[in-house]
């Protein structure tokens, strides 16, 4: 084995895992934009909204009570923190298919900022598996340049 064949040994093991990570964004990138759309496109796209007030703290997260149709429904949502207060208003997005499980129609918020996040890291790992393939392909023409 030559000097040059033994320096390049590292080089194209970090070329590698530069590859792998490219592929890993692109990964779970899709996975943040395929779950935000489920999670806040379809749901919050298709969901009718009420008025709740909070009832009750219930260890820091809030029990709100709302009508949908002239129906009491009583729901413990998932948001917590010191901004909630007993007796204070929120929008609530629910499905009528199951009014009984309201959330807060800020939650569509999350699943924008995911789905955003996510297209962000596909283009990243596209960037990034991208360079690799070019600089493969050039080591690559420039090896066989070079034994010719």
């Amino acid at each position: 084995m030559t000097n040059s064949e033994i320096a390049e040994a590292p080089k194209a093991r970090r070329m590698q895992m530069q590859w792998i990570i490219g592929i890993a964004l692109v990964a779970m990138g899709l996975y943040m934009v395929i779950g935000g759309y489920f999670t806040g496109g379809s749901y919050f796209g298709k969901s009718s909204r009420t008025q709740g007030t909070v009832v009750q703290l219930q260890d820091d997260r809030p029990v709100v009570s709302y009508l949908v149709d002239g129906t009491p429904f009583q729901q413990t949502l998932n948001d917590h923190g010191p901004q909630f207060q007993v007796g204070q208003t929120i929008d609530l997005c629910f499905s009528q298919a199951n009014p009984a499980g309201a959330q807060t129609c800020s939650d569509r918020n999350s699943s924008v900022y995911g789905a955003t996040t996510g297209i962000g890291l596909i283009v990243v790992g596209l960037v990034l598996a991208g360079w690799v393939y070019v600089r493969r392909r050039l080591a690559s023409r420039v090896q066989r340049q070079g034994g010719a």
